[in-house]
């Protein structure tokens, strides 16, 4: 991995990571009625299928990420604990929301695309000199990007996003289906959050990879569309609209299945509306000028998006719903 170098940006960004993965952790252990199988999903998400995703493309020659103090191969482990805790805090948050289950997994993938846009361009804006690397960014991208970027990071990153989360939460929510119609089997809560990183993977190598993330069936680094490629564009459009659109469709503020509290819940807020405001304020301080208008905007739209459910549905909470588990989700 190489030494590691003292970047006060990175540190601080990974020890608030960490953080928030614990603030998460016991979350789970005082408000789940089921953890154990909360906890597997969490582990699983983060070694089992965010650590190969990650790896599988630095490998790939895509991109690189600076050391770190704690790597899981090459990749840093406060980033695999990153993308665990905003599948749970996404998914957790689209739980209480009164929307189908099915649009529960692109709901979660659109706010964890959204977040995206302020912790990449931060993460590839800070720069250190390691010995034996030269001066490296905290991530710096290979991929050929055919000019299909935003200030140098690919487009088809962001939407990765929605396959990352979305994918794993989808499968995620078949399990918890199955787990609860078991009769809460401890066996089922063990091996469900397994069966979804295997299935992700799957998905992960099969061609509908391909089509999601860069447009194209064919090779990535030849893309399809003629330079630029305006199919990431459009698939990174509709990664945002579409599933916004369905949940105002869907739930245009008719309340929660469960009451929301700014105390007991604060660690879905920690993740899904604190961690891009601390990294606003990484880049600012970090002197991060030039993308520094969307790392606010996204910051921005995070915290309107997670803080509408709570301003506008407190009061019409669904008593009936909150005394009987989500048919539809299996929510254990």
């Amino acid at each position: 991995m190489g030494p590691f170098p003292i970047v006060l940006a990175w540190i601080i960004v990974d020890v608030i990571l960490f953080a928030a993965a614990v603030g998460i952790v016991w979350y789970i252990v005082k408000r789940e009625p089921h953890p154990a199988s909360r906890l597997i999903e969490l582990a699983a998400m983060t070694f089992l299928y965010a650590g190969v995703y990650e790896n599988l493309a630095t490998w790939f020659g895509w991109y690189a990420y600076g050391p770190s103090l704690l790597m899981y191969g090459n990749v840093p482990v406060a980033v695999l604990l990153y993308e665990a805790i905003v599948f749970y805090a996404g998914l957790r948050l689209m739980e209480k929301l009164r929307i189908p289950a099915w649009l529960r997994p692109l709901g979660a993938g659109c706010l964890a695309v959204i977040q995206d846009f302020a912790v990449d361009l931060v993460a590839t804006s800070t720069y250190a000199d390691v010995p034996g690397l030269g001066t490296t960014a905290h991530w710096t991208f290979h991929v050929p990007t055919a000019g299909v970027e935003i200030y140098g990071e690919p487009v088809m990153n962001f939407t990765s996003w929605m396959f990352l989360v979305g994918v794993f939460a989808a499968f995620t929510t078949i399990g918890r289906a199955w787990h609860r119609r078991s009769g809460y089997r401890t066996w089922v809560g063990i091996v469900y959050p397994l069966l979804a990183v295997i299935a992700s993977l799957a998905c992960l190598v099969s061609p509908l990879s391909k089509l999601t993330l860069f447009a194209t069936l064919g090779d990535p680094t030849k893309l399809a569309w003629p330079d630029p490629n305006p199919g990431q564009w459009v698939l990174l459009g509709l990664a945002i609209v579409v599933p916004l659109a369905l949940l105002a469709f869907f739930w245009r503020g008719r309340g929660l299945r469960e009451s929301l509290s700014w105390q007991r819940d604060w660690p879905l807020w920690t993740v899904l509306a604190g961690v891009p405001l601390v990294h606003v304020v990484v880049a600012i301080a970090s002197g991060i000028w030039a993308p520094l208008w969307l790392i606010v905007l996204a910051a921005i739209v995070m915290l309107a998006l997670v803080g509408m459910p709570y301003r506008v549905a407190r009061r019409v909470v669904a008593p009936a719903d909150e005394a009987e588990p989500d048919a539809a989700l299996g929510t254990a």
